[in-house]
């Protein structure tokens, strides 16, 4: 019983041995597997991955300046006339003046009509 008990342990101990060993190998061949395949796609397509880079670059260099830019100006864009764009208030503030400015009828201005009088003199009257 000794022997065989002892032959059965061992065979246990040498199959637990290999399992842990395989189950190690699995992990790191298929971490090397996945590094291996990326590493072999990107060999492969690398004028792909030389446009994904450059177009990533472009639009980050885009963003920068149109952060900063905007930043330079208080968050303000400009319009066409070169200066900052009224904000969204001072706008609707503007309409409502000019239309409250056109329904109001304006004062006729005074103006002086000069006139002669019979001696010669002008005089001035007022309309």
């Amino acid at each position: 019983m000794s022997t065989s008990s002892t032959q059965y342990a061992h065979k246990a101990a040498v199959e637990a041995a290999s399992a842990a060993s395989n189950a190690e190998a699995a992990v790191s061949s298929a971490s090397s597997s996945l590094w291996d395949r990326a590493s072999t796609w990107v060999s492969e397509h690398k004028a792909a991955v030389y446009t994904i880079a450059g177009v990533t670059l472009v639009v980050t260099g885009a963003g920068v300046v149109y952060y900063t830019a905007g930043a330079s100006q208080g968050g303000r864009s400009i319009d066409k006339n070169g200066e900052p764009r009224k904000s969204k208030k001072e706008r609707r503030k503007a309409k409502k003046e000019a239309e409250d400015a056109a329904k109001s009828p304006s004062p006729k201005p005074e103006v002086a009509i000069p006139t002669t009088t019979n001696n010669g003199m002008e005089q001035h009257h007022r309309q």
